[in-house]
């Protein structure tokens, strides 16, 4: 009876944490992290897309807050577009997929106080995430 009970228990704990996994895991629809690092007037800037994301970044947007932006580059297939103080990169051919990473290279008028907020869109154009 002792076993029967113990049992009864361990497998409630493990319906109810199965439940509460299963909860969050569809809870999570779009995770980014923005990582920026600067050396002289440049910027180097990664964006990594979470393995548990369900969608790909199409457009990302840096506006300056302080600074100005010059010019930019970007690895794998992104054009940029600066408009005053943002700075717009749009995917041609390799949107940042779940669990996939992009570099962005800024160049800036004043990389030691640059401060900028930035923004993640899909193929829609909706906002994914932002910071």
């Amino acid at each position: 009876m002792r076993m029967q009970i113990v049992w009864g228990i361990v497998l409630s704990a493990v319906l109810v944490f199965g439940m509460a996994a299963g909860a969050l895991a569809q809870e999570v629809k779009f995770s980014a992290r923005v990582l920026a690092k600067g050396s002289k007037s440049n910027i180097l800037i990664l964006v990594k897309n979470s393995g548990l994301s369900n969608a790909s970044v199409y457009e990302f947007e840096l506006k300056f807050t302080q600074g100005q932006p010059i010019s930019a580059i970007a690895r794998g297939g992104w054009e940029n577009d600066r408009d005053g103080n943002t700075m717009t990169f749009t995917t041609v051919r390799s949107p940042i997929k779940p669990g996939g990473t992009t570099i962005f290279l800024v160049r800036v008028s004043e990389p030691a106080s640059s401060a900028f907020e930035w923004t993640m869109s899909d193929s829609s154009g909706n906002r994914l995430d932002d910071g």
